[in-house]
């Protein structure tokens, strides 16, 4: 996952894997 993005839905989809 990537660390320190945007608030977005795709960071957080991101956090979830």
């Amino acid at each position: 996952n990537t660390c320190c993005q945007l608030p977005t839905r795709r960071a957080i989809y991101d956090v979830a894997i």
